[in-house]
């Protein structure tokens, strides 16, 4: 037997509707029943059916039928729901995707930039070096004249090159944080 097509929402409402005013089940089959068949108010046929049929007239009692439509209710509300969620996971998978990508592209630019600062604070550190070797030097030199005499001029000279000897420290101090 091939599905039928479903049901449109009109024919659910017409069982619906159709529920009211009938006898309750559980119906039970007979051996045999007749059945009328009516189109509007035109008496089609009068049929009298076997065991099977009336058997199957009996499930389709108002109380199956109710409870049926119930259950079919109950699908159509899950599966609503089910979509619902469905779509809010896609869109925070979608969310997500793009919150990811602008992270990426975030790390991507800040590790050009620590390259970029890596690169400066090495060329500084050389810099700093050199002044310091050159410090150095003059540092030596003061000391060396220092020894060798008395001179007013030579120990503001000596004075000058311990300022600058701090003011490298300082710098380099800086440098190394």
């Amino acid at each position: 037997m091939t599905a039928p097509e479903p049901a449109t929402d009109g024919e659910v409402e017409a069982l619906r509707r159709g529920l009211d005013g009938v006898t309750p089940g559980p119906w039970e089959p007979g051996y045999a029943l007749f059945c009328e068949i009516f189109a509007g108010e035109d008496h089609v046929a009068s049929v009298k059916t076997g065991r099977e049929t009336s058997a199957h007239i009996a499930r389709c009692s108002p109380d199956a039928i109710a409870r049926l439509l119930s259950r079919l209710t109950l699908a159509e509300e899950t599966a609503r729901s089910e979509k619902e969620r469905a779509d809010k996971a896609e869109a925070g998978k979608a969310f997500l995707k793009a919150s990811y990508e602008a992270l990426a592209a975030r790390a991507d630019d800040y590790s050009a930039k620590l390259t970029a600062a890596e690169s400066t604070i090495a060329s500084l550190q050389s810099q700093v070096e050199a002044m310091r070797s050159g410090l150095e030097q003059f540092a030596n030199l003061a000391d060396f004249y220092k020894a060798r005499s008395d001179l007013d001029v030579v120990y503001i000279q000596i004075s000058d090159l311990r300022r600058a000897r701090s003011t490298l420290a300082a710098v380099e101090k800086e440098a190394g944080e």
